[in-house]
């Protein structure tokens, strides 16, 4: 039976002879760490997962393969290109080379009797819509993967393309032969490509039944342009071969697409030591085991009606429905013009228009079943407040009423907001979580359950703290809000400090678990800050980017950084493949992206403005369920064994 796991927006799954992961952006490679039972290759310095194979079954006879997606240039994606009238549009998605042009993704995990399926659902910006869910059986070295295009661009469009592309890296070096092997276009066999190790065994391959394909190789690594000649139209003849360290191909011609119209094909990737015979039993399992087609879902759209002022709350997944009754999700497609949104996957919503707003608004958002999608509207009337006429008024002091906003600070899948008056049992998902306390609100005593390392807390003013130094500590787990009133708390289970990492442009104050900054770092808050180490070299120090808050730390400086000092994350950074980790001009240092959060930056000089070009990636350490990566400057003696908790 197949292994399957998801942390947040990524899936991985493994069966007895392929190990894979897929990144929130349908590509393979992941950001998060492999969970427990997944086989990486860990014994070159890989724990996140791409793809990684062992032809005689994992954990027997000889070792597995490299993982054919991290190591080296890391590069694996897939691009979408068509014609609407005069104009030619272009989209890839190659998550780890920071493009996601195909966007609002979903992904799912639809496992289930012993087959692992990882579902994924996304639209390039004019309205092309892709579905696609990667399949692997227990027994396969191969991975199906099957892809519907659907036209929603109102318009048609023509000289469709949908190609895949990835730079293998599975043998002992870089350098691969690729052969092609069967070429589309003829009316035979489909297209057949295989990626040779350089002893010339183990191929990586692509392959495909649909005559609509062409395989191709060329000089190179990263080939996003699928209406390019050579990928197509000047695609090589079969028995080419190429060796060196580039990429293969499988390149879909699909013609004009009208519009609403949908389009489905299939194709196969995997790692095998017997391609002939893997390929006999792609084609047997085709025909014996059919796929249902799936129904997508209809998002309906809703109407809501509010006075100004006000917040109105609502499902939108409510009237939504799919014909074969699978389980939907909500994503947000586009937010309101006037107005504050909070939205969850769930479907719930709360809205408040803009202050002294008055008139229409709306927002749209993608309704999913992890295989297909469906976009809804949801209309918003805003009416003016009623005017209550006052007979005979007394003289008072006026009354002024502040709703605060309810935008989130970052672009969190999931908010909790504490700050009725009802003693409320608040609990946090698998992903980033945000918990929201309006403090001048009688909020009673709520509970938290499930708050983890990468949680937040927000208040809409600071929390008392005695001493300054931003650390908040609470005995029992029970926090006061409003301290020194202390009438309302929140009990967090699990946790006993917090720290304060800030304040966003609205003036809310974001706090997260005290316990996972180590001891004696600097640390980057919200904001750009300034950090320094010691100008003479003689004091080591620590500087420490929660990077799996999923929160924007803006753009920081970090001057006189020496050979005894550490920068900590808690998000792996994207390495070159060696274990080294390249920087800008002025020494920039790109923290990375979570779901569509930039995570921000940190300018890094050296001693005495000495430039910094390179960090090297030192190790990783556990600690109370997080993992910390630490990078020095390269050749540096510093490394892990500087942290301390």
């Amino acid at each position: 039976m197949t292994l399957d796991a998801t942390i947040g927006n990524e899936i991985f799954l493994q069966g007895q002879y392929l190990s894979l992961g897929i990144n929130g952006s349908g590509t393979l490679g992941t950001r998060a760490t492999a969970p427990v039972g997944f086989v990486t290759d860990a014994v070159n310095g890989y724990i996140r997962l791409g793809l990684v194979g062992d032809t005689d079954g994992f954990g027997k006879g000889a070792a597995a393969t490299r993982d054919a997606m991290l190591a080296g240039t890391p590069v694996e994606s897939f691009s979408i290109g068509y014609d609407i009238g005069a104009k030619h549009y272009t989209s890839v998605n190659s998550e780890r080379n920071g493009k996601s042009q195909v966007a609002g993704g979903v992904s799912s995990d639809l496992s289930s009797d012993g087959i692992g399926k990882a579902g994924w659902t996304g639209a390039t910006t004019e309205g092309v819509k892709v579905a696609q869910t990667m399949s692997l059986a227990d027994g396969a070295k191969y991975i199906k993967v099957d892809v519907t295009l659907t036209n929603t661009t109102g318009k048609a469009v023509a000289d469709l393309h949908y190609m895949r592309s990835i730079d293998p890296d599975h043998g002992a070096t870089f350098d691969t032969v690729n052969t092609v092997i069967e070429q589309g276009g003829d009316g035979a066999d489909g297209a057949l490509i295989a990626a040779y190790a350089s002893s010339g065994k183990t191929p990586l391959f692509y392959y495909t039944a649909d005559d609509r394909a062409m395989v191709s190789t060329f000089k190179g690594y990263v080939n996003e342009n699928p209406n390019a000649a050579a990928t197509f139209d000047t695609a090589p003849a079969e028995g080419f071969s190429l060796k060196g360290d580039n990429a293969i191909n499988i390149n879909f011609g699909l013609g004009t697409l009208a519009a609403g119209q949908s389009t489905t094909f299939t194709f196969y990737m995997g790692i095998t030591n017997d391609l002939n015979a893997t390929v006999a039993e792609i084609k047997a399992s085709a025909v014996a085991r059919p796929e249902p087609v799936n129904a997508a879902p209809v998002a309906v759209d809703d109407l809501v009606a509010i006075v100004a002022g006000k917040s109105e709350s609502g499902n939108v997944l409510t009237n939504d429905r799919d014909g074969d009754g699978d389980a939907l999700t909500a994503s947000l497609v586009k937010g309101p013009t006037h107005g504050s949104l909070l939205f969850n996957a769930d479907g719930s919503f709360t809205y408040v228009a803009d202050k002294g707003y008055v008139g229409s608004d709306s927002f749209t958002y993608a309704a999913s079943d992890g295989k297909a999608f469906d976009n809804g509207v949801v209309s918003i009337a805003v009416a003016a407040a009623p005017v209550v006429p006052t007979i005979a008024p007394p003289v008072l002091p006026p009354v002024v009423v502040v709703v605060p906003p309810v935008t989130p600070l970052v672009a969190k899948p999931s908010v909790q907001d504490g700050s009725s008056s009802a003693s409320q049992t608040l609990s946090g998902t698998s992903g980033n979580d945000m918990f929201f306390f309006d403090i001048a609100k009688n909020t009673g005593t709520d509970t938290i359950k499930n708050f983890s390392h990468e949680d937040v807390l927000a208040t809409t003013a600071k929390l008392f703290d005695g001493n300054g130094d931003g650390i908040i500590t609470f005995a029992a787990n029970r926090l006061s809000l409003d301290s020194p009133k202390s009438n309302d708390y929140a009990v967090i289970e699990g946790v006993s400090g917090l720290r304060l990492m800030g304040a966003d442009s609205a003036g809310r104050y974001i706090y997260a678990d005290a316990s996972v900054r180590p001891k004696g770092a600097s640390e980057s808050k919200l904001g750009n800050d300034k950090m320094s180490g010691d100008s003479t070299d003689k004091k080591a120090s620590q500087f420490f980017f929660d990077t799996a808050l999923g929160l924007d730390l803006g753009h920081d400086t970090l001057s006189n950084f020496g050979k005894k000092d550490v920068l900590v994350t808690t998000v792996a950074l994207q390495d070159d493949g060696t274990g080294h980790v390249k920087l800008g001009a002025k020494g920039m240092l790109d923290l990375g992206s979570s779901a569509g959060v930039d995570l921000g930056d940190v300018a890094i000089g050296g001693l005495k403005g000495a430039s910094v070009s390179m960090l090297e990636f030192d190790g990783a350490v556990s600690h109370d369920g997080m993992t910390y990566y630490v990078y020095s400057l390269d050749g540096s003696a510093a490394g892990i064994a500087t942290l301390n908790f």
